[in-house]
């Protein structure tokens, strides 16, 4: 059994990003928890027009807290009885905000894989036009780099609805997640009174698992980016294709991420603080 790491945006991306991840390592078994920078924040103006306003910034809420306590709170709830998150921790930072890039954040990120200790972080790609996305990624980095954790774990990077919004981004590994595409869907419609399904989900995260099902072989795809050691210095050679397989051109597909064989109490191999012991898992998918 592995432990699950996803850090995001907003809970409304939980299920946009990693939806399909989620549900296939909840399925088996896996411990799944959730860490999200800016959320609950305030209503949203699709749903909530008046919100926002000048001196009207929760709209027919009044307060955070009111917000919070009557739709927030239970977004969140809903979206990991959905998907099988076994927690959700909401940072409440404000977004687009300087202090996504501050200190404080690397202290609390490498605070909460110490508590944790996952075998697998997935977060944004680093590269795109989204300042809580990019902070999210490169607030991960710089944690593995820069601090001395208990256990170093494997990070993957998952991409962000459009190429519009993740720059530069390719897969170097695919998650199955035809058998869990509907809880993605259905954790969509959680949120903003089901307007997320229609406003996010079709337009956009749907054709983007279809086209990713479609490079590698099966019905609907997550695409994920690893972060090798050193950043590629220790990357392994491409995997091969074997007969149970659908042919593919890149890749070979699996439903979960798996952990890498790290040792405990090392420093991280990215950077450098580098064990010149270390040894990398190159079998992705094993």
């Amino acid at each position: 059994m592995a432990k699950l790491m996803v850090v995001t945006t907003y809970v409304d991306e939980i299920p946009l990003h990693a939806g399909g991840l989620i549900a296939n390592h909840a399925e088996a078994g896996d411990e799944v928890v959730v860490i999200v920078l800016c959320y609950p924040g305030y209503p949203s103006k699709v749903v909530y027009p008046e919100a926002r306003e000048e001196g009207n910034l929760y709209g027919r809420f009044k307060t955070k807290q009111n917000y919070t306590d009557r739709v927030a709170s239970k977004e969140k709830q809903d979206v990991a009885e959905v998907l099988g998150i076994n927690e959700i921790l909401t940072l409440d930072y404000e977004a687009y905000g300087d202090e996504l890039f501050s200190g404080e954040l690397i202290d609390k990120f490498a605070s909460l894989i110490n508590k944790y200790t996952p075998d697998i972080v997935v977060t944004h790609w680093p590269i795109g036009d989204y300042t809580d996305f990019i902070a999210a990624g490169s607030g991960v980095m710089r944690t593995i780099i820069s601090k001395k954790l208990k256990k170093i774990p494997r990070v993957y990077f998952s991409e962000t609805l459009t190429g519009k919004h993740t720059l530069c981004f390719k897969p170097t590994i695919y998650v199955d997640i035809s058998e869990t595409m509907e809880k993605k869907r259905k954790a969509c419609s959680c949120i903003w009174k089901g307007m997320t399904e229609e406003y996010f989900f079709w337009p956009f995260a749907e054709p983007i698992a279809s086209f990713r099902g479609r490079e590698c072989g099966v019905r609907y795809a997550e695409a994920y980016a690893q972060l090798y050691g050193t950043f590629g210095i220790l990357r392994g050679p491409g995997l091969t294709v074997t007969e149970d397989r659908h042919p593919m051109s890149v890749d070979r597909t699996v439903k979960r991420l798996v952990r890498g064989n790290f040792r405990e109490g090392t420093y991280p191999t990215y950077g450098p603080n580098q064990d010149p012991k270390y040894e990398p898992d190159r079998k992705l998918g094993k």
